[in-house]
């Protein structure tokens, strides 16, 4: 089977591939259907796209509305470059409206509402007849392209328009591209945070743009926002802001030149209308969301300067970064145990519930091999010297924090005599001339516990089991082939 089916405007290239047996798709006017590609309709006579509402028929005489049929018919409209967005965006509105009301999703919907999804259901009928060109560009012979993006927001929605301005020998042309809107969060916000947060999908949206059309260049993309705080945000500098700024301000300067932000009048931001959203009619019938302002026209476009702003209508005060003078206090926590050996008389015990918590936390940390199964021999082991390492800190805490900064024990430590020295895993063991000697590690450096301590008592108590209740002098000989105590 043949995948590839070609599809053109031209009706010579049409002819051609007729001629030579190409599999190719017929006209519309040929089929007496609608063509469509990747969900869109495409007239390919006039080379036009229009959208497909002939599946909105069947929803017309419906007497019970819930919140899945406004979901899914809300989804129906196909409208991958967001055209229709100031139409749409009633219908998000009221989906967040019925969210909030914490109506189930076949449950029936309020009056109003209802009223509402029906009066937007009926307009619909007015984007039939509705065509946009399929080209940005009539002519080829243009001089420069420029990307103009405009951007708003309301306490209910938000969004960003991205239209082209094409500069010919003699004129200049706008062209839509595409839109994008967002619903304000039900977490309140500020309006200067909502504008920072549109003015970031136009940065978004202008990367990607830049990356899609080779021809465009960072400096011939322009960014106008009606948000004079919003402007003076960017073109600041992003750590004199709290940290919901800092980190937005802070993308855009990285995605965009803040050279090109300007501030525009609330009346000739095309943006607007995806913050409240129109009627269908009203959409179809706007010339400025679809070919932009009218003053990009122009010869020369009209930019309000960072000067003509005034400062104290920037003040933002809630969002300046506190300026402090910092000072430090140490304090010294109590080194934290994950467990309390008092509650155990098993060494044994100990180590392996100590091995699993360890297991725990390394298969919870990201990037690392998790690990299953049975105690591993290192597992045990790596318990064992976690413990002795945690009584040694608490216990002998002055000498460990010299001996770890590489300083030697001062003459009135109990440890002193001892000679202390620290192995690779950070514990405290006994040095001396035996560290030459053909022993093996722990008998050439035994390690050093407290007396009194619990682990001691119970490492005592452990060997002295395995030697079937020995005498003092095997069990303590035992025990010193691993470690030394500072009073033996």
């Amino acid at each position: 089977m043949n995948l590839r089916r070609w599809a053109t405007n031209s009706p010579i290239l049409n002819e051609v591939w007729k001629r030579a047996n190409v599999d190719c798709r017929e006209t519309s006017e040929e089929l007496g259907v609608p063509l469509k590609i990747l969900g869109i309709i495409w007239d390919n006579m006039n080379d036009n796209l229009t959208f497909d509402i002939k599946q909105f028929e069947k929803l017309r005489n419906l007497e019970v509305v819930t919140k899945r049929i406004i979901l899914s018919t809300q989804g129906m409209l196909f409208d991958p470059i967001g055209i229709m967005n100031p139409f749409t965006v009633r219908m998000k509105l009221l989906l967040q409206t019925i969210w909030e009301l914490g109506i189930s999703w076949d449950e029936c919907v309020p009056s109003e509402i209802k009223a509402t999804f029906i009066e937007w259901l009926n307009e619909i009928e007015v984007l039939r007849k509705f065509e946009i060109p399929r080209l940005y560009f009539n002519e080829v012979n243009w001089e420069s392209v420029e990307l103009h993006l405009f951007s708003d927001a309301s306490p209910k929605c938000y969004g960003s328009v991205a239209y082209f301005r094409i500069k010919y020998t003699d004129r200049y042309v706008t062209s839509f591209i595409m839109s994008k809107s967002h619903l304000a969060p039900l977490k309140k916000l500020t309006l200067p945070r909502l504008e920072l947060l549109d003015a970031l999908i136009s940065a978004r949206m202008g990367h990607y743009l830049q990356g899609t059309f080779p021809m465009l260049k960072r400096e011939n993309i322009f960014y106008w926002s009606d948000s004079q705080i919003c402007i003076h945000w960017i073109k600041g500098k992003a750590d004199d802001w709290k940290q919901f700024v800092r980190n937005r301000v802070s993308e855009i300067m990285e995605k965009t030149n803040t050279n090109r932000w300007h501030h525009c009048a609330g009346k000739f931001n095309s943006a607007d209308k995806l913050t409240r959203g129109i009627s269908a009619q009203a959409l179809v019938n706007d010339e400025i969301w679809f070919s932009a302002p009218p003053w990009l026209l122009q010869i020369n476009v009209p930019c309000n300067k960072s000067s003509d702003i005034v400062d104290t209508e920037l003040n933002c005060v809630e969002e300046e970064r506190r300026k402090v003078v910092v000072t430090f206090q140490t304090n010294i926590e109590p080194f934290q145990l994950l467990l309390n050996l008092d509650n155990y008389s098993n060494l044994d015990k100990v180590i392996r519930i100590t091995s699993y918590v360890l297991r725990f936390a390394n298969n919870c940390r990201p990037n690392r091999e998790k690990v299953i199964g049975n105690l591993t021999a290192n597992e045990l082991i790596n318990a064992e010297k976690y413990w002795v390492r945690c009584v040694q800190q608490t216990e002998f805490e002055t000498e460990y924090e010299e001996i770890e900064h590489h300083k030697s024990v001062t003459r009135s430590s109990k440890l002193f005599s001892l000679n202390p020295m620290m192995t690779e895993d950070g514990l405290l063991c006994l040095g001396g001339r035996l560290q030459k000697s053909d022993f093996n590690f722990y008998e050439k450096r035994p390690l050093i516990l407290p007396t009194k301590s619990r682990l001691s008592q119970l490492l005592i108590m452990r060997e002295h089991q395995r030697l079937y209740h020995a005498g003092v002098s095997e069990t303590l000989g035992k025990i010193t082939g691993f470690c030394a105590e500072d009073r033996l």
